[in-house]
């Protein structure tokens, strides 16, 4: 039948698609096969995240707090993570990183003191 064909032209067309793409990300791989250089590498890589996030977050923080408008943030915020992690398989690992360190200070600056606005005086346990 249609259904049956068109499926199967489907999943063949992504066999394919991921088959190019991880021929092409093999190209891109850095060549060195150094323990102590890659380890490096991914410990510098991985700190960008934590180091822009923890900068940026009092000062998103203030800024919410003046201009309000948390809803629009929180979308914003979600933009960027989804951002962040297709973009993972098309640039080299900093750039999304980057991404991902303004997104999660966005988040953390807006859900934290949402919390606060969102449970009654009276239901806390103090």
């Amino acid at each position: 039948s249609f259904n049956t064909f068109l499926s199967s032209m489907i999943i063949e067309e992504w066999y394919i698609f991921f088959f190019y793409l991880f021929i092409y990300f093999q190209w891109r791989l850095p060549k060195s096969n150094s323990l102590d250089e890659n380890q490096k590498q991914a410990g510098h890589l991985m700190s960008v995240t934590f180091i822009i996030s923890s900068i940026l977050f009092p000062i998103i923080g203030m800024m919410t707090d003046k201009l309000g408008q948390r809803v629009y943030f929180l979308m914003l915020s979600t933009i960027l993570i989804i951002t962040s992690f297709v973009s993972f398989l098309f640039l080299y690992p900093l750039v999304p990183l980057i991404l991902l360190g303004i997104a999660y200070s966005l988040f953390g600056a807006i859900i934290w003191p949402t919390i606060a606005y969102l449970v009654n005086e009276k239901n806390l346990v103090i």
